[in-house]
């Protein structure tokens, strides 16, 4: 059984370990299993009441290119076509991080499928975010495999899950793409019985490849304090309902505690612009980025993260925080628009989310303001009968929260924006939706538009006419899924100071650290897939020291 700090559900008494791993999404609990597995003996710390951090709460997809699936199903790929596209996308800004990221991606993805309960297929149609851009293609997009964690135990409630998700995969979305088409019956069968999906699934499996291990999981324990001495960091110090205690970890810390959208202080400080929300957990306030700046750590990235346009439905909320709805295939399907508080579109709306949400944060230096902030979807009758938006199914009754009118001109005065521009945009809009040619934005031009568009509407699956009464409109806000900014890290996942030296025994994976991405997002899973990855290099670093001494003493 694993051993506890815990005298009771209440207290903690001090310990001391091998590994601490600080946080519990993808990268902390890959990290904490390459560690066991290497002989260390580990424990791993989540502040919330749950495990899974925002790995729980995503979509379930890593992005790994030339992974073991692609091979076996003969997609081709390569470190050379991923390297031009990953070049292009985030820049030449940190290229010995592409280089570790693409030699150990795959070997991680092995890794955890050989030695973990957790299986992977992949996305053979989804494809990359940039699918125009030279080395795009399609499969490098990881998918969990629905897991069954009765096996969990206790731990089965512990497991941090979205509620905006419905339990199907990937593959099932894309047969059913509407609510009248999923099969309800095999869904509740899930629900029931605990058969998990998504990034719960990864969390779930990775938990009980924890579990097999004897590693302590302790749940609503934050640590608050990193402890170094002059050989590194040698602790933490953890808080449990009041009571602190300190924990020593003889071989190193690993921090993968997430970023800090849910700190309203960090983000007006740090970000690029206002945000009105996040679809993560809420506990995600910064807390290894404060603990690692107090003993000289490096900042980097501060500016970014993983952005998306969000619905925020009245009254949805978790963690008594609002939940936030990445708004995903509502801005792809033939027959809406977004446009700006003047009424007029400002983005190709079919975009991928990350991209599309910069726009949000175009500023007016004449205004001096955010023009396209707050924004707004607007629909019609012809979209609301065929499609799903956020909580209400094709044809069913409109919620109060939504905006309706039986006229453009009318709808934007609800809205309070300009009547005369939301109609001169409607108009432009729908000979666009006739002719198949979007010539502001270029929408259904590539593969990722289409991918989220419906293919039995011609000329173009991602254009229609909005004319058909009444029209509906629904706010949405910049937001994010995770931010990228944290701690500098170097290619083995150690943490640098503010000079550029590595802090011994500090390492930092996921949303913790500062995203070598940059500005850019590549495909789906791309902030999962690295986060595991450098877990995993997090875990092997780790326990180096100490595989080394036991290899030599066995001579």
């Amino acid at each position: 059984m694993p051993t506890s700090i815990f005298n009771s559900v209440n207290s903690v008494r001090n310990e001391a370990v091998d590994v601490v791993v600080v946080g519990s999404g993808g990268g902390a609990l890959t990290a904490a299993i390459t560690a066991a597995d290497r002989g260390a003996h580990v424990a791993v710390f989540e502040r919330s009441e749950k495990f899974g951090g925002t790995t729980g709460y995503s979509g379930g997809k890593i992005w790994i290119p030339n992974n073991h699936h692609m091979r076996r199903l003969g997609i081709p790929d390569s470190i050379a076509a991923a390297r031009t596209y990953l070049s292009r996308v985030i820049g030449e800004d940190y290229p010995y991080m592409i280089e570790v990221f693409l030699e150990h991606a795959p070997e991680m993805a092995k890794y955890v499928e050989t030695n973990t309960p957790l299986e992977f297929y992949p996305c053979v149609n989804y494809p990359d975010y940039h699918p125009r851009l030279e080395g795009a293609t399609i499969g490098r997009a990881l998918d969990a495999v629905p897991f069954d964690a009765s096996g969990l135990g206790d731990h089965v409630e512990r497991v941090s899950r979205n509620p905006a998700f419905v339990p199907f995969t990937h593959e099932e979305w894309e047969r059913w793409r509407s609510p009248t088409n999923f099969d309800w019956d095999l869904l509740d069968e899930r629900t029931t019985n605990n058969v998990f999906t998504v990034g719960a699934a990864i969390v779930a499996a990775l938990l009980q490849g924890c579990l097999d291990r004897g590693i302590a999981l302790h749940h609503s324990t934050r640590v608050v304090r990193l402890l170094r001495e002059d050989e590194g960091v040698r602790g933490v110090e953890v808080e449990k309902n009041g009571d602190v205690a300190t924990v020593s970890a003889r071989q190193g810390v690993v921090l993968a505690c997430g970023g800090f959208e849910w700190n309203e202080d960090m983000q007006r400080r740090f970000l690029r612009g206002p945000i009105g929300g996040a679809a993560s957990t809420p506990s995600n306030e910064g807390d290894g980025i404060v603990m690692g700046t107090e003993i000289g750590a490096q900042l980097g990235n501060m500016s970014e993260a993983w952005w998306a346009p969000l619905l925020q439905v009245p009254g949805e909320s978790v963690d008594g925080r609002p939940l936030g709805r990445a708004l995903i295939n509502e801005r792809g399907l033939p027959g809406s628009i977004i446009v700006n508080r003047r009424g007029q579109r400002f983005v190709n709306e079919a975009h991928n989310y990350n991209d599309v949400t910069k726009v949000f944060h175009a500023f007016d230096p004449v205004a001096y303001d955010w023009p396209n902030i707050p924004a707004w979807l607007v629909f019609d009758e012809r979209f609301h009968s065929r499609y799903s938006v956020a909580t209400i199914a094709p044809g069913q009754a409109v919620p109060d929260w939504v905006v309706q009118a039986e006229t453009p001109a009318e709808l934007a005065s609800v809205m309070g924006i300009d009547p005369k521009g939301l109609e001169e945009t409607l108009t432009r809009f729908n000979e666009f939706a006739r002719t198949g040619q979007d010539i502001d934005f270029g929408r259904g031009n590539d593969a990722y538009d289409r991918y989220y568009g419906d293919e039995s509407v011609k000329p173009n699956s991602n254009l229609a006419p909005i004319e058909e009464p009444p029209f509906y409109a629904v706010e949405i806000v910049p937001g994010t899924i995770g931010t990228k900014g944290g701690l500098v890290t170097d290619a083995r996942a150690r943490v640098l100071d503010v000079r550029g030296a590595v802090i011994p025994c500090l390492y930092a994976c996921g949303n913790v650290a500062a995203f070598w991405m940059g500005r850019g997002y590549p495909g789906p899973g791309a902030s999962i897939g690295p986060a595991m990855t450098f877990g995993y290099l997090a875990g092997l670093e780790a326990t180096a020291r100490s595989a080394a001494a036991a290899a030599k003493g066995t001579k």
